[in-house]
């Protein structure tokens, strides 16, 4: 009976080729970086969160519907506003809709109902696209009622321009918009620079600068004339 040492040296070989062999190895490391890829993928989409519209509610409403979606709050900016009720969300950021991260801190505007109805109302139209590098200036319809007594700028870098200049106008303040600068941090239609800074002391009716990010910058095509 032949036993097992005695197998030829050339099946032996053949049996493990070397070949064959790192082939093997390739494909199950391509399977599991494929598998690690896909795990990485499943975890961040498991991490995004539509963050909930909580305009209209009360605070304690609104910060229980935001901490039920993983979402925390950063900062409660309070507005003094005899028009609405006293403890009312009348503006937050990021805006309802929007899927972000849950570690994306949320921001709201609360109303303190201590303040003075200044009895302005929203103009009526509607806003007009411009070309990027131009200025728009929005103000409030004229009311001779308006106190002059000064207020606080609210904050609203990352909201988007139609929500700041809702704001603004909100808290009795105009706004001037201005286009053309690029932001790799703040994508495009985000406010990411005021004037006055936040939190500064300003009367009613003073012109608050945003200024809306175009997006990242555009790598243009070399011209003919540059060939």
């Amino acid at each position: 009976m032949e036993s097992r040492n005695d197998t030829p040296v050339e099946e032996i070989l053949v049996a493990e080729d070397p070949e064959e062999s790192q082939r093997n190895r390739s494909l199950f490391a391509g399977v599991a970086l494929a598998v690690i890829v896909l795990l990485v993928i499943w975890w961040i989409l498991s991490q995004l969160v539509v963050v909930p519209d909580v305009v209209g509610m009360q605070e304690r409403d609104a910060r229980a519907t935001i901490e039920e979606t993983g979402l925390e709050i950063s900062e409660v900016f309070r507005l003094p506003s005899a028009a609405d009720p006293a403890g009312e969300v009348i503006a937050q950021c990021p805006e309802a809709g929007m899927r972000v991260f849950k570690w994306r801190l949320v921001r709201l505007f609360v109303v303190t109902g201590d303040g003075v109805d200044d009895g302005v109302e929203e103009p009526d139209g509607t806003d007009v696209d411009l070309a990027w590098g131009t200025e728009r200036d929005t103000e409030p319809a004229a009311a001779p009622t308006r106190p002059a007594g000064p207020q606080r700028v609210p904050q609203v870098f990352d909201m988007s321009e139609s929500a700041a200049i809702a704001l603004l106008r909100r808290t009795g303040y105009r706004a001037a918009v201005e286009y053309g600068d690029s932001s790799t941090n703040v994508s495009r239609g985000l406010v990411f620079y005021q004037n006055p800074p936040p939190d500064t002391v300003a009367p009613r009716g003073t012109v608050v600068t945003i200024r809306v990010s175009t997006g990242p910058p555009v790598l243009g095509l070399p011209s003919s004339a540059d060939e």
